[in-house]
């Protein structure tokens, strides 16, 4: 199979390892893999990079214009055209918003130069907010030219597929995959007792929380919370950077002296050790009207070296935490601050509850697993588009779009 992949994410190497592992299950796969030449971020701007397994041929970085967000942004046009007719892909991999201009300007080029392709597309969007007047009738003009030119949706998480559904302009298979797999090598359960002890966390039972240090990820809740929870040996471990860093550093670690540990955003591949540092982690984030969890990696993360998590309601948490988490509504201080005193005061509850977590991941987040599901995904839209029929498992059409749980 000839497989092309759009998407700024693959910018990075450390997640270029997908399609590394799809390689793996199939070594008939053949990749070319196109992204930005640098992708801007909110902390930094991160250049392009090739995966120790991957070639400069498979990865390949194009320029790109109108960079307001992953949502404006454009390939150089001549340039993504020579990679279709020289490739000649059987499936494009679009892992890019349906509305995206990127999506739009990969499917019009693939019109003339690579018909032959099958095309599938992964999206997040589990909230399809409104715009404003004119942009909502833009967005929903883009979205109706991309879905019904794409063969199969993957999604990632189970309230987007229900939004594509409800939204009528897709009538091909839906699946349901994380974005990402997690090696659970990487993710061992093992302890980190020297990376505690830089940090200072001693004996203390340390809460942590991993990610951007925004409001709605719920770190104003969490330290909340802890407040009155003072008389329990716990210390707080912040690991990420963010608009709530001067707010940390100036008032609340004043008020909890000695009880906070902060540490810039790391390196993806450092992640896992700075949760194994911790005995108990905490995502409890909330909705806002223009935002919602779509999955949180970290949890899924922190689930497979093993420890117990707490996390709210919010979005598609509890879907990615399974049984292995204690769930609190989203916003309710009260009730954190009841599954905090109930894990920092029971460690046969938190052995019981990190071991649930592990489990669940390794049945459903590793590396090679979530491949093998998206080769099967992918091999199913080359079948259809071949045969110039949606990709169908039963004789007949549904009335309705078709959905595949693959987690």
């Amino acid at each position: 199979m000839r497989l092309l992949v759009i998407g700024h994410p693959y910018a990075l190497a450390y997640l270029q390892r997908k399609f590394v592992a799809i390689k793996q299950v199939d070594p008939g796969v053949r990749l070319r893999l196109l992204t930005p030449r640098a992708v801007p971020h909110t902390f930094r701007t991160y250049p392009q990079e090739i995966h120790p397994c991957l070639t400069a041929e498979e990865v390949s970085a194009l320029r790109s214009v109108l960079w307001y967000s992953h949502m404006t942004y454009l390939l150089d046009p001549l340039v993504l055209a020579q990679h279709l007719r020289a490739f000649a892909p059987e499936v494009i991999h679009i892992e890019e918003e349906p509305q995206a201009f990127v999506t739009v300007e990969t499917l019009w080029l693939r019109q003339r130069y690579a018909p032959q392709a099958a095309v599938t597309l992964f999206t997040w969007d589990n909230l399809l907010r409104r715009r404003a007047f004119p942009l909502q009738g833009l967005k929903a003009c883009l979205r109706r030219f991309s879905l019904r030119r794409i063969t199969a949706v993957v999604c990632g998480n189970s309230e987007a597929a229900d939004r594509l559904s409800e939204e009528g302009c897709f009538e091909g298979p839906i699946t349901v995959l994380p974005q990402q797999g997690l090696d659970p090598v990487e993710h061992a359960t093992h302890p980190e007792p020297e990376l505690r002890r830089a940090l200072g966390l001693g004996a203390s039972l340390c809460v942590g929380y991993a990610g951007r240090l925004i409001p709605e990820k719920g770190v104003r809740l969490l330290l909340q919370a802890l407040g009155a929870l003072q008389h329990l040996p716990w210390k707080l471990l912040l690991v990420g950077s963010g608009p709530l860093e001067s707010e940390i550093r100036n008032h609340w670690m004043a008020r909890y002296p000695g009880r906070i540990v902060h540490i810039p955003a790391v390196p993806h591949e450092h992640v896992p050790a700075y949760l194994r540092a911790m005995d108990i982690f905490v995502l409890a984030s909330y909705r806002t009207p223009r935002w919602k969890e779509q999955f949180g990696l970290v949890l899924a993360q922190a689930m497979m070296v093993g420890r117990p998590s707490i996390v709210s309601n919010s979005g598609a948490i509890p879907e990615v935490a399974g049984p292995g988490a204690l769930v609190f509504p989203e916003g309710d201080v009260a009730e954190l601050r009841r599954a905090l005193q109930a894990l920092l005061t029971s460690a046969e509850q938190r052995a019981r509850l990190g071991q649930r977590a592990r489990e669940f991941a390794l049945a459903r987040y590793t590396l090679a697993g979530v491949a093998g599901r998206y080769r099967q995904v992918f091999e199913l839209a080359r079948q259809a588009h071949s045969a110039r029929t949606l990709p169908l498992l039963t004789a007949c059409r549904c009335a309705t779009p078709e959905r595949i749980r693959l987690q």
